[in-house]
Parts: structure tokens; C-alpha cells; sequence
């Protein structure tokens, strides 16, 4: 179980934001917790270990997450509270390595830097 908290804004008649923070309880599946802990320990093992020239862009953009496993649900919020750092989801997480993919083959000049064989 993680507890996590959440800032939820809430805006008046002016427009000022109200952060009204909430501790939530996300409980995981027994069979899930070890991996989702695991997740959790690699990504802070790659935060660790990027460049400060990313580090900066991750810190001001954050981190979206993709594929199969950012459907677990919660797991956003975890890695946010485990991290201080926002995450969100892909708005179509399981096709989101195709896509880019697609964009590297429909370009692959642009994407060469990048690219490693």
C-alpha cells in the first residue's frame, strides 16, 4: 500500500487556485506489488543516472509514461509521489511506441543522432 498525497485545485469566482491537498491509499493486487516496486526502484535507478542536460527537461516536463504497464492503475500517481516529479499517461498508452516508431521510419534523417545499431 502506498499513501500518496494529492493536490487537487479547486478555483474560485476570481480565478485564484485553491490547492486542497488529500492523502489518498492506493493498494495494489498482492501478485502486483513486488513489480510495481520494482518500477518504482528503476525508474529513481534511471533518475539517478541521467545527464543533468535531460535531468532539467524531465524536472520541467516531466515523465509520460507508455505502453501496457501505465494502464496499471495508480501507478502514475506512485511514481509522481515516489519522484516529486509529474507524470502522466499517454492518451493512447498501448500504440504510443508505434507511433513514434512510425515518426523515426518517415524521417529517419532527423532521428539519426538518436539512433543507435
Amino acid at each position: 500500500m502506498y499513501t500518496c498525497l494529492l493536490n487537487v485545485f479547486h478555483y474560485t469566482a476570481d480565478q485564484y487556485a485553491l490547492a486542497v491537498t488529500n492523502d489518498i491509499d492506493i493498494h495494489f493486487d498482492s501478485k502486483i506489488q513486488e513489480p510495481v516496486q520494482q518500477i518504482v526502484d528503476a525508474v529513481r535507478r534511471a533518475l539517478e543516472i541521467t545527464p543533468p542536460e535531460l535531468a532539467s527537461d524531465i524536472v520541467d516536463r516531466g515523465i509520460v509514461m507508455a505502453g501496457g504497464g501505465s494502464l496499471i492503475g495508480g501507478l502514475d500517481v506512485v511514481l509522481s509521489q515516489e519522484t516529486s516529479l509529474p507524470i502522466r499517461v499517454d492518451e493512447d498508452p498501448l500504440t504510443c511506441v508505434v507511433r513514434g516508431t512510425g515518426r523515426i521510419l518517415d524521417d529517419p534523417d532527423k532521428y539519426r543522432s538518436v539512433l543507435t545499431t
